[in-house]
This record gives structure tokens, sequence and C-alpha cells, in this order.
């Protein structure tokens, strides 16, 4: 990977080297050039992320953009104990749940009214791995209800502890283990669905 390096106090610095945090610490010290780096890092796994939400590509680019420019404009809310890139997916995560709402794609769901509940004895991450390979699981990701999309996305695309996804979603840990949970269940009943209507075919 080459190296970019950037002039900081007269001094060449890699900024690949730099963490995210020395990045957002220099740049509220006026040093602008430093969010085109924190955007290189960010702009396509937010991308990724929002299309999943919303399923909208020109959309999702719209709100990636916007995603950036309210962190920017808002770096001074950004608390140093927080990781930025979760901070960076709240936002995120709430401008694609806000656009949901204004084309009312979004639907609210408790989890108790989810119409499977987990099986006695069931490992859901087990029966989730095992049947990742189907050809049809990003459609069922898309069918989630959002809620349970946003958790499991940032769970399995964005590689997120479970507290790192409370923190990004501003819930607890045990919702984020429970949402996650349900859409993992969702989408093994989603493809055991799709798998009987091949066999019969």
């Amino acid at each position: 990977m080459t190296a970019i390096e950037h002039q900081i106090q007269g001094q060449a610095v890699d900024l690949q080297q730099l963490s995210d945090e020395d990045c957002v610490a220099l740049l509220k010290e006026g040093d602008s050039t430093l969010f085109a780096e924190l955007m290189r890092r960010y702009q396509n796994r937010i991308y990724a992320y929002v299309l999943r939400m919303i399923s909208c590509p020109d959309d999702a680019m719209d709100i990636c953009q916007t995603t950036f420019i309210s962190a920017y404009r808002n770096l001074e809310k950004w608390q140093p104990n927080a990781l930025f890139r979760t901070w960076l997916f709240r936002i995120a995560s709430n401008s694609a749940i806000d656009y949901l709402r204004r084309n009312r794609l979004y639907t609210q769901v408790t989890l108790e009214s989810v119409d499977h509940t987990l099986a006695d004895g069931m490992d859901p991450e087990r029966e989730y791995i095992s049947s990742a390979r189907c050809s049809g699981m990003i459609s069922l990701i898309q069918q989630l209800p959002p809620l349970f999309r946003q958790a499991l996305l940032l769970r399995e695309l964005e590689g997120m502890s479970y507290a790192e996804i409370a923190q990004a979603l501003d819930v607890s840990e045990g919702t984020v283990k429970s949402r996650i949970a349900r859409a993992r269940y969702g989408l093994v009943s989603g493809l055991d669905q799709l798998d009987g209507v091949e066999s019969v075919r």
C-alpha cells in the first residue's frame, strides 16, 4: 500500500498510520486536509451500508455525502471517548431511517411482534453462517425490519462489536443482541422458504 504523506508541523507524516481520532484532533486544530483522509477511509463503507438499508443507489450516494457534511459541521459534538467510526455510522443510520420514514418505507416493529420466536436450543449464529452463501441473502436482508437490518449490517458488514453497535444506534447491548438474533433467525427462515420453493420446481 502506497504511503500517503502529509506535512504536520513541518514533518512528513504517513496519514495511514494516524488513527481516526488523531485525524479528527488535527482537523479540529484547523488542518482541513485530514477530512479527505477520513472520507477515503469510510466513504465506500458508509455507501455500502446505506445502500443495503435503502436499496436505492442514487439516494444512498446522497445520504453518504450528507453524512460526511453533517460530520464535518458537527465535529465539536464528537466526544473523544467514543470511536469516530461509531459516531459516523450513527449519523448515517439516522439519515437512512429518516429517508425510509419520508418515503413511507419504514415500519416500526417491536421485538414482541416478530412472527417467529427463536426455537429452543437453536443457535441462530451457526444457522445464519451455514446459510449465508445463499443467492437470495441480499434480497432477504432488504426485507428485514429497518431496526433489525441496521444492527445486522453493522455486525456483519462492518464487523462492529455489540458494544460499538449499541453506541452507534444509541441502544443497550441487550437490545442489539436481540435485534441481531431475530434478524438472523428471519434470514434463516426466509432461506428455508426459498429452498422449499426451489425443491418443488
